[in-house]
């Protein structure tokens, strides 16, 4: 039987901190864990914080995270904390945790790498977590979908900094590494239940990418410059495209890679415009688009963005009515939308979720699946809920 605890600490010594985040998980589950979900701001220290984890739990206990942008706890979202979830997982579960990094730029293979080591634990699950500012995150999925099928259920995201895009970090076991991914594999009898919704609403006509430069640098739709096009579709606020980018994403026109085609108003996958590139009329994606694929322009309001949090998290729900703990992955950028209302992104999703453990972090990209394929979103709020 799957039990599992959430702890937060605020403490401005990150070894400390990953210490009284051990003392509390202990104390709460009346002993040592027997592995860790671990998400801690981007502004300790990893190393520090995992020493100070280790150093009271011990190495027997598995521990596998990210750095991460902002945390979600029992209670909602918080920043520059140390947020960690216990396991316990009886005697029919199992996890692993695994590490790797990128090498010579082939983010696919090191998905693959990844992807032939769990595949030989037998795995029903696996969380992953990216290094979103070094690696490719789409092409580390596809990776581990080229060994594991297309349809094996995978969760997580991409961790991140503060903002300042400079430096993340993930975690698996003794490890802290930058350039990589680290992932947990669960092995056994689990039920999963995952959702994803933006609230971003598609508009206008469709568009075809026609040129991408290194994945993600989109140079021409339509076979105009991306940025005359994008720059249009704002009209009179198009000066201030820059500021006003990250509340216009791009939606995908059916999946990518030909997995789904949502229905009429729904959004299987966005792509966040990430940066402008003023003098070559180019947009920077937060994610990558094959040319070829079929976009549509978005809008949406602050009030719509809330209610999709909810909406994703009933939809979970009336799949695994009750479940053992909830997983939630909540994009960076929905955060700088929001502003100030973030935190009521997160009220109606925790009334509805009770008194079920919970943890999460905002990312910088979030892998869900959608109508049974994992995929790397932009903008999404993504959950899963567990059952052991």
């Amino acid at each position: 039987m799957l039990e599992a605890s959430t702890v937060s600490i605020v403490h401005d010594d990150a070894r400390l901190a990953g210490r009284d985040a051990a003392d509390e998980l202990v104390d709460v589950m009346g002993g040592r864990p027997d592995f860790v979900l671990l998400f801690a701001s981007a502004k300790y220290e990893g190393r520090a914080v995992l020493d100070g984890l280790r150093g009271r739990l011990g190495s027997g206990v598995q521990i596998a995270g990210c750095s991460s942008f902002a945390e979600i706890d029992g209670k909602g979202g918080l920043t520059e904390s140390v947020t960690a979830m216990g396991f316990r997982l009886g005697s029919a579960l199992r996890v692993a945790t695994l590490a790797d990094v990128s090498r010579d730029g082939d983010d696919r293979g090191l998905g693959r790498r990844l992807g032939e080591r769990a595949q030989a634990l037998d795995p029903s699950l696996i969380l992953v977590f990216y290094d979103s500012l070094r690696v490719n995150g789409p092409n580390v999925l596809r990776g581990l979908q080229d060994v594991l099928g297309a349809t094996f259920p995978m969760v997580g995201g991409g961790a991140g900094d503060l903002g300042d895009f400079v430096r993340a970090y993930q975690i698996a076991d003794g490890e802290v590494l930058t350039g990589g991914a680290a992932i947990a594999v669960f092995s056994g009898p689990i039920r999963i239940a995952t959702a994803a919704r933006s609230g971003w609403m598609p508009v206008g006509g469709e568009h075809r990418i026609t040129a991408v430069e290194k994945g993600n640098v989109l140079l021409t739709i339509d076979d105009r410059p991306a940025l005359e096009l994008y720059q249009e579709y704002l009209g009179p606020r198009a000066a201030a495209v820059a500021s006003l980018a990250v509340e216009f994403p791009l939606a995908v026109v059916g999946g990518l890679e030909g997995t789904c085609r949502p229905a009429e108003g729904e959004i299987a996958v966005l792509r966040a415009v990430a940066g402008i590139d003023v003098q070559r009329k180019a947009l920077l994606l937060g994610g990558d688009l094959p040319e070829g694929t079929l976009v549509r322009m978005t809008t949406g309001t602050r009030e719509e963005v809330i209610r999709a949090a909810e909406e994703a998290t009933a939809r979970a729900l009336r799949s695994l009515p009750n479940p053992s703990c909830a997983l939630l992955f909540d994009c960076m950028a929905r955060k700088l939308v929001l502003g100030t209302r973030y935190r009521d992104e997160l009220k109606q999703p925790m009334a509805r979720l009770g008194s079920i453990p919970r943890i999460g972090f905002y990312t910088h990209g979030e892998l869900s699946p959608v109508d049974g394929v994992c995929m790397c979103h932009n903008e999404t709020f993504t959950l899963a809920l567990l059952e052991g």
